[in-house]
C-alpha cells in the first residue's frame, strides 16, 4: 500500500503522520502545493513542494496549471491511497477527486479544526476562540468544500472531539499525532531547583489570528501574581519552529495553553510529552473521552485563581507531569496511531 498526503501544511501532522507511517513499514510521502509562509511549523521538509503561491512573471498561472497536472499524473501511478486534509483539493474544480473515484483509488479527509469549526455553532459556548479570531469565516464555503468531499471519500476522520459536531456523518475520531521519542525531556537536562516559577505560553502567529487562546487574560494573570510578590517569569513566543521552542519547554515549571477552545492542542502535548503540567480549559461535554487526562481545568475567568494555587502547591506539579507524559504516550503515540490509521486504509479494500 502506497499514500500520498496532501496538499497543505496544517500544523506538522500531515508530516508526522507521513514519518510514523513509514516508522511502521507504510510506504508514504507528503506532497504540499506551496509552505504558504508556514514552513515554521513543520519539523522536516515535504517530499514534493509545487511551490505555487511564490512564483512570479506573467506566465506563471499556466506553469503552475502544468506543474500540478504533472505531479497528479504520476501520482495516480504511484499512489493507492490519497489522503487529503483540510477539504483542501490539489485542483480549483475539485477533478482530482473525480478521476481519483472513477480510477478506483482510495480517498480519505482529515479535519483539524478551522477548515470545519463554525462561527455560528461554536460562538454559543460560553468560552469560545470563535469570538476573538479576526480571520474571515465563510460558513457557505466550508460547507460546500465540505459537502464536496464528503461526496468523494472513502473515509473521514475527525481529529478530536470538538470536530465531531461539525464532521460529516460517518467520521471517524483519531486523536492528534506526536513523536513521543522526540518529545521527552533530554537526558542531560540539569533539574535543579529555580527561585522563579516559570510559565510557558506560545501562539504561532497570533498576530493574523486573534487572541483565540486568551494570551491577553494569562498575561494579566500574570501580572496581578508579580504584583502580589510571586517570583514569576512569562516565557512567551509567537511563530518559532516546535523544535526549537523544545529548549524553552524543559526550563518552564508549567505550559498554559488555550482556555477556550474547549478541548487540548499540540502545544499541550509537546509539553505533557516533556512531563510538563499544563493548563487549558476543556469543555465538560468533551471530557468523557479521555477521563483520565490529567490537564489542571482553566478558563479566562479563572485562570488567575488557578494559577495561583499551582504556586502556592507547587508539590504536585511532578506528579501531574509524570501522568502528563503517560497519558501522551498511551493516546497520542504517533507509531500507536499510525497503525491504527493502517487498519482504518486497510478497511477500505
Amino acid at each position: 500500500m502506497r499514500v500520498l498526503h496532501l496538499p497543505i501544511v496544517i500544523c506538522n501532522q500531515p508530516w508526522e503522520i507521513s514519518r510514523a507511517l513509514r516508522r511502521i513499514g507504510v510506504e508514504a510521502d507528503y506532497m504540499i502545493l506551496d509552505d504558504n509562509d508556514a514552513g515554521w511549523v513543520m519539523p522536516g521538509r515535504a517530499d514534493y513542494n509545487l511551490n505555487v503561491y511564490h512564483r512570479s512573471g506573467k506566465d506563471y498561472p499556466y506553469k503552475i496549471l502544468f506543474d500540478k497536472q504533472s505531479f497528479f499524473l504520476k501520482a495516480l501511478f504511484k499512489y493507492d491511497v490519497f489522503h487529503y486534509h483540510s477539504n483542501y483539493p490539489i485542483f480549483d474544480n475539485f477533478y482530482d477527486l473525480k478521476i481519483l473515484k472513477k480510477l478506483g483509488k482510495k480517498i480519505v479527509v482529515s479535519y483539524w479544526g478551522c477548515d470545519i469549526r463554525l462561527r455560528s455553532i461554536n460562538s454559543k459556548y460560553q468560552y469560545s476562540s470563535c469570538d476573538f479570531c479576526i480571520v474571515s469565516c465563510r460558513e457557505k464555503e466550508k460547507n460546500r468544500r465540505k459537502n464536496i468531499f464528503a461526496r468523494y471519500a472513502n473515509l473521514k476522520i475527525a481529529h478530536g472531539p470538538e470536530l465531531l459536531e461539525y464532521a460529516p456523518p460517518k467520521s471517524m475520531l483519531l486523536p492528534l499525532f506526536i513523536d513521543t521519542n522526540f518529545w521527552q525531556a533530554s537526558s542531560n537536562f540539569p533539574k535543579k531547583k529555580q527561585e522563579t516559577f516559570k510559565i510557558f505560553h506560545s501562539f504561532g502567529n497570533m498576530k493574523d489570528r486573534g487572541d483565540i487562546r486568551s494570551t491577553k487574560e494569562i498575561r494579566k494573570a500574570v501580572s496581578q501574581l508579580k504584583k502580589e510578590g510571586k517570583k514569576i517569569d512569562f516565557v512567551f513566543y509567537d511563530k518559532v519552529p516546535n523544535r526549537e521552542l523544545k529548549k524553552f519547554y524543559e526550563q518552564v515549571d508549567i505550559v498554559v495553553t488555550q482556555l477556550n477552545y474547549g478541548t487540548y492542542g499540540l502545544t499541550a502535548l509537546e509539553g505533557m510529552a516533556l512531563e510538563k503540567p499544563v493548563i487549558a480549559y476543556i469543555r465538560e461535554k468533551y471530557k468523557k473521552y479521555f477521563p483520565d487526562l490529567p490537564i489542571i481545568d482553566a478558563n479566562p475567568d479563572n485562570i488567575l485563581k488557578v494559577l495561583r494555587r499551582v504556586i502556592e502547591d507547587k508539590n504536585k506539579l511532578a506528579e501531574i507531569g509524570k501522568k502528563s507524559r503517560q497519558f501522551v504516550c498511551q493516546y497520542h503515540d504517533s507509531e500507536i496511531l499510525a497503525k491504527k490509521l493502517y487498519q482504518m486504509y486497510k478497511s477500505l479494500y
